[in-house]
């Protein structure tokens, strides 16, 4: 049987500040070398708690244990058997999704496109519809063509990085007033070998910001930003502008 585990406080942003992720001990969860057997007594639990996505967020788990990138249907083999250290391993995560963190965050990277990126809170997690920006954005440019753009808000760096992948003579400056998000964003940047065609830099965009700062011209600005409540987001591409 599971042992309680220490409550903890995650506080890494304004929409799931404050949430207790707590662990409890559970007397029908077993320690156990057959992932069927421990997977199974997980996904019971998931779906009487009504845990969003359970064959996914068990297909994720399970291959962020065994350090697998191609994770679909990963929870249902039958073959797959766990050391002791993977189990113990498998039940933390599931603590932490048992307690409504999101998926991204548990396992710590996310695919945006052909891409793997770093999550981590409290950067925000790209949704799948922000692809329809950069799909966008590569409609209206050539591969071919030499352009530099700047998003503004760049979080984990997925539209930006996702665009220099697509544009292999395009360089990018990408800004946020998260400290947190810049580091991210650079840290994505140097694991996909695309460093050396981004900036990063922390501003606000209400910020005075020097000319020096910002004295290039662009051939386009990137804004992903809040939009009314009949649109979730309000994706905002701006041509031939001058910051």
């Amino acid at each position: 049987m599971l042992r309680s585990l220490l409550k903890y406080r995650s506080l890494w942003s304004s929409k799931y500040l404050g949430v207790v992720l707590s662990v409890r001990h559970y007397s029908n969860l077993k320690k156990s070398s057959n992932a069927v057997e421990l997977v199974e007594s997980w996904r019971q639990k998931f779906t009487e708690l009504q845990i969003p996505e359970v064959k996914s967020s068990l297909d994720n788990i399970l291959g962020c244990v065994l350090k697998r990138r191609k994770v679909y249907g990963l929870s249902e083999r039958r073959d797959l058997i766990l050391t002791q250290e993977e189990v113990n391993e498998f039940n933390r995560l599931c603590h932490c999704r048992e307690a409504r963190m999101p998926i991204q965050y548990i396992v710590g990277e996310w695919e945006f496109r052909d891409l793997h990126l770093k999550m981590q809170p409290p950067v925000f997690i790209p949704r799948p519809e922000t692809e329809g920006l950069v799909e966008l954005i590569l409609k209206k440019n050539k591969s071919t063509e030499f352009v530099r753009f700047l998003e503004i808000g760049c979080g984990s760096g997925a539209v930006s990085l996702a665009l220099l992948s697509a544009l292999p003579n395009a360089k990018c400056k990408a800004v946020d007033q998260s400290s947190m998000a810049c580091f991210l964003t650079l840290k994505n940047a140097i694991s996909l070998k695309l460093s050396d065609r981004i900036s990063v830099s922390q501003h606000k965009v209400n910020d005075e910001i020097k000319d020096e700062d910002f004295c290039e011209k662009f051939d386009f600005i990137v804004l992903l930003r809040e939009a009314p409540k009949s649109q979730r987001f309000l994706l905002d591409v701006r041509s031939g502008d001058r910051r």
